[in-house]
């Protein structure tokens, strides 16, 4: 199903090579964006993106000297300059253990690798913006701060079987989270995990533990997590949470060291 609407978008395309810029420029004009930006590093990307909000921006991981597309990203997260109806692609032409690893650290909505050619840049493009879509009334009332309206947003949308139950059922729980109903909460992580073993469920039942103050088992159910995927960084980002509230800086220096040993570019855990 293709995305209809793209005269109203408004994008940035972030990358220190002229050519690749300028085709994605042309792409993306030549289907009916009106708006485009290009930036040729992170410090003009990240002035770009405090001067007006985007919907699409498309950035290359490796811009030379300065921030990298993982750190642009983190970046416009802790500023939230990243709004509800934002989408944020990493591109890369490598594929190195330390890049790869990046991009699924850092969780951007999608990871593309270079060559690009129109037509799956356009599919890729095409998905998202339908998912956001179909998201935004919930993403808008995160936004807001209207949590209760967002959690009847979520459920409404499970109920229905929609094609997003398992992004629902995530925000969901997340929701439940924030607003301290941990027995919700925990209900949603432990119905996804009777369909399948997900990371983001299991860390999630490790959090509801941590924040009812059952810092033991928060903390064992996030060593198997690592023990079971190496590579959820989530679950030692929740970890280093569980250790410090238990008061144990040693544990928090390892767990950190271990995760950066892992995945060394994400600048918070530096």
């Amino acid at each position: 199903m293709a995305y209809t609407g793209y005269e109203n978008l408004r994008i940035l395309v972030v990358d220190d090579f002229d050519n690749f810029r300028m085709t994605m420029a042309k792409i993306l004009m030549e289907h009916g964006v009106q708006l485009v930006d290009t930036a040729v590093s992170g410090n003009e990307a990240m002035k770009y993106c405090r001067e007006k909000p985007y919907d699409l921006i498309l950035c290359d991981y490796n811009l030379g000297r300065g921030k990298n597309g993982q750190q642009i990203l983190e970046e416009l997260r802790h500023e939230g300059l990243l709004r509800a109806h934002s989408i944020f692609i990493l591109v890369s032409a490598e594929s190195s253990k330390s890049i790869v690893m990046a991009a699924y650290d850092s969780e951007p909505d999608a990871y593309l690798t270079k060559p690009i050619t129109a037509k799956s840049l356009l599919q890729r493009v095409d998905r998202l913006l339908l998912q956001r879509d179909a998201m935004l009334d919930v993403k808008q009332a995160m936004e807001n701060g209207s949590l209760a309206e967002a959690i009847d947003l979520c459920q409404e949308k499970i109920a229905s079987a929609s094609r997003y139950t398992a992004q629902c059922q995530k925000l969901l729980g997340q929701l439940y989270l924030e607003s301290e109903q941990y027995s919700l909460a925990e209900r949603v992580y432990t119905d996804a995990l009777e369909v399948r073993p997900l990371d983001w469920a299991k860390v999630g039942l490790a959090k509801v533990k941590r924040m009812q103050g059952d810092l033991v088992t928060s903390n064992q159910w996030l060593k198997d997590v690592t023990a079971e995927n190496p590579l959820c960084m989530q679950a030692y980002d929740e970890l280093v949470e569980t250790c410090q509230a238990q008061g144990n800086s040693e544990e928090v220096q390892a767990v950190l060291e271990q995760a950066v040993a892992i995945s060394p570019m994400a600048l918070l855990r530096q």
